[in-house]
């Protein structure tokens, strides 16, 4: 209850999004697509006490789907729940977080691209961080992440994946601040998978900048090393540039990463996007968005999509937001296949509760 928590002193916040989507073709299928409207509800309820150096969290949330067709899209009900601690150093910071969550194998057309039906993915995750000023300068910084992810799916793989990044950066000018980094990670598929365990080791180096009190930048370079003979590595970068202004907001980017999927070991994914926000008014804001994505994995594929957003403020706790997008894949030998999707989405959120 209320009392308990404030007697705790935990301070808790909810947010819950509904939304109703009408897609042309949610799986983006080119021979076939079929229509649907989508009823989803997104409730995240966050709990957080302070009690000295320490921070405990907790999250609970899920998403709750409602579909006017379920041969095309299927209701769903899936769970989310994290846990995290964070203490804080003299010289900086130390914390762990574990969190796990259900959600559509579909999700993977929005990350690689890759066709599914309509099954479910669980993932596990567990990470732990330390950071640490060294000097006036420089700071430290070393995380280490352990998932695990499995598939209804037969078309996906189950995988485990551990990875070990560490960061080192120095502020030559509060302007400048170049900085340096190596990651490795283990790509480990299920026992009953063909696939090989596969290891990549990536060192980049790049530089961050404050061109202006409303600009700043990003460049980083790198080259990545794999034990795959699907993969074997290449060059890894990106480059982003960001506009904060009065009613402005610009963001800008341009990278080539990998990472790991349920295609099997690890995918070279190269990307373009941006995004514009304008406030119109106090209360009245409204944005564009672009994306364009190349993976090459299993299913190698180009990616698009085009979106625009109206959203507006009734209260301080209930705000409604109006949105449209269309996607396009491509695949080498298959035709393209396009959707478009408009949705009206209305927005709860209490921050203290």
């Amino acid at each position: 209850s209320v009392s308990w928590a404030q007697a705790a002193s935990w301070q808790g916040s909810l947010s819950m999004p509904a939304s109703v989507e009408h897609d042309s073709n949610p799986r983006l299928e080119a021979d076939q697509s079929e229509a649907v409207t989508r009823t989803t509800l997104t409730p995240d309820y966050r709990l957080e006490r302070t009690s000295g150096l320490d921070v405990l969290s907790v999250g609970l949330g899920g998403q709750i789907q409602r579909s006017s067709d379920q041969r095309i899209l299927a209701d769903r009900e899936d769970p989310r729940l994290n846990l995290g601690w964070q203490r804080e150093t003299e010289t900086g910071a130390v914390g762990s977080s574990w969190r796990y969550e259900e959600s559509s194998t579909l999700a993977a057309l929005d990350e690689t691209g890759v066709e599914t039906s309509d099954g479910t993915r669980k993932k596990h995750a567990l990470s732990g961080f330390w950071r640490a000023q060294a000097n006036a300068r420089s700071t430290l910084s070393n995380t280490l992440t352990y998932n695990t992810v499995s598939y209804d799916d037969t078309t996906l793989h189950d995988y485990e994946d551990l990875s070990l990044n560490f960061d080192i950066d120095y502020a030559l000018t509060a302007r400048w601040v170049p900085f340096t980094g190596f990651t490795v990670s283990r790509y480990i598929p299920a026992d009953d998978s063909a696939e090989q365990a596969s290891t990549n080791y990536k060192p980049v180096a790049g530089v961050r900048l404050a061109l202006s009190e409303t600009w700043d930048a990003e460049l980083q370079a790198g080259h990545d090393v794999a034990s795959s003979d699907e993969y074997e590595g290449g060059w890894q970068g990106g480059v982003s540039l960001n506009y904060s202004g009065e009613r402005a907001l610009l963001s800008l980017g341009a990278e080539r990463t990998t990472t790991t999927s349920g295609e099997g070991g690890f995918v070279e994914v190269e990307q373009l996007r941006g995004t514009w926000s304008y406030a119109l008014s106090e209360r009245s804001s409204a944005g564009l968005g672009a994306t364009w994505r190349d993976s090459k994995g299993a299913q190698p594929n180009v990616f698009s999509q085009v979106d625009a957003w109206l959203s507006h403020e009734l209260s301080s706790s209930w705000q409604t937001r109006l949105s449209v997008a269309y996607k396009q894949r491509s695949e080498d030998d298959v035709a393209d296949a396009s959707a478009s999707v408009i949705g009206l989405t209305f927005i709860y959120s209490h921050p203290d509760i």
